[in-house]
């Protein structure tokens, strides 16, 4: 029996990669090697371009967002079996926020390229792959529609009271 890559097990915890099988998880780690991003360095760049996904696998980051004016809004954090810049992977349009590095992190990349190689030699494991980050999107998306429509309540509810300049 081969021996498991080393972060087999970790990988293995996180949501996107629980349901693979050992064997699924193996051919994903063949193709995407893990990355080591020293804590303060940056992992994706507000409007560069992209096309790859990262996993979290050890490790905290967040996501800075910043305005026109040059203000700069944290907008996320990022904790092991997080995962962004997903979408980046469908529509390869520029990076909707600055990912850094809390600690040292651990991330797993893949690729467009990649996903294509595993979808060729691992149809199964890319699909489910493609399957859970469409499932993880889906709630990140119930979630910020719920929060924008509970902005509308409160927006609406201080011009009822008069709080909002016309």
């Amino acid at each position: 029996m081969p021996a498991r890559h080393p972060i087999h097990d970790v990988l293995k915890a996180q949501p996107l990669f629980r349901e693979f099988d050992d064997d699924e998880l193996a051919q994903i780690l063949e193709f995407a090697e893990p990355t080591l991003i020293p804590a303060g360095q940056e992992i994706v760049r507000q409007g560069d371009s992209g096309s790859a996904m990262f996993l979290l696998a050890e490790g905290t980051a967040r996501a800075i967002l910043h305005d026109d004016e040059g203000s700069a809004l944290d907008v996320s954090h990022f904790h092991p079996g997080d995962f962004f810049g997903e979408l980046a992977l469908v529509d390869h349009e520029p990076r909707s926020a600055d990912v850094i590095a809390i600690t040292d992190c651990m991330v797993l990349i893949i690729t467009n390229s990649l996903l294509r190689i595993i979808a060729a030699e691992s149809p199964r494991a890319a699909f489910k792959l493609v399957l859970t980050v469409l499932e993880l999107v889906g709630k990140r998306l119930r979630t910020a529609n719920r929060r924008y429509v509970d902005s509308l309540g409160i927006v609406s509810a201080l011009a009822a009271e008069g709080s909002v300049m016309k």
